[in-house]
């Protein structure tokens, strides 16, 4: 029996899997894919900073 992390992992590795292929079909490579999210996290943070910041002030 697998544990729930395993089962976890296997399921993002299949989302990772659809996306890379996904990406691929349309011409994306995986380093545009890799800057696309590494820029999105980055704005995800810099909000969630900002909200931060003016609920304080």
């Amino acid at each position: 029996m697998k544990s729930v992390e395993e089962s976890q992992r296997e399921e993002v590795d299949i989302e990772w899997v659809t996306l890379m292929l996904n990406a691929k079909q349309i011409g994306i490579t995986p380093t545009e894919v890799r800057r696309f999210l590494q820029e999105s996290q980055k704005m995800k943070i810099d909000d969630t900073l900002s909200k931060r910041c003016n609920a304080g002030g």
